[in-house]
């Protein structure tokens, strides 16, 4: 019974995943990682990983788990057609310090994603192993209401167009 409820529980997460643009990694026991802007590159890969995130929660939850998210934004290498860096032993870790049924992000997540999402900051998690103590982690609380509005025009510090008024015409 146990095993049919997790091969369910990956079914599901698998499908939102998919659904958002992701891309999943083989799940194994009772975890899984998915990849977004990966092997495809896409706008707004950060958000669509948080909403899936968000997602994955409440599906869990319904099934009777608690799981835990983390998610962390930054580059990678592919080596043998997986993506390996530093932001997915970030987002492991980030998984690691949540508590059940939350989802936590990195810094560079959350710059990515603060005008979609409420969030709490979180303390720097004591003890991440193989990261220093700047880590910044912020716990995923919900969307915002007006998330869907004019998000660059609430954007603090836009990058200047330079030589295209033209186009801006």
């Amino acid at each position: 019974a146990y095993s049919e409820a997790i091969a369910a529980l990956h079914a599901r997460c698998g499908a939102i995943v998919l659904q958002l643009g992701g891309s999943v990694d083989d799940a194994q026991g009772d975890g899984g990682m998915a990849f977004f802007g990966h092997p495809l590159a896409l706008e707004g890969a950060a958000e669509r990983a948080v909403e899936a995130g968000l997602e994955i929660l409440q599906v869990s939850v319904a099934l009777g788990f608690e799981v835990r998210v983390g998610v962390s934004t930054g580059n990678v290498a592919v080596s043998n057609g997986r993506p390996v860096g530093l932001c997915l032993y970030e987002a492991t870790r980030l998984q690691q310090a949540a508590r059940p049924a939350s989802l936590w992000v990195s810094g560079a997540s959350w710059r990515l994603v603060s005008q979609a999402f409420e969030a709490q900051v979180q303390p720097t998690p004591a003890g991440l192993k193989g990261l220093g103590p700047g880590m910044q982690a912020f716990e995923i609380l919900r969307a915002r209401a007006d998330s869907r509005e004019h998000r660059l025009e609430q954007q603090a510090a836009l990058t200047p167009l330079v030589g295209r008024q033209a186009e801006l015409q």
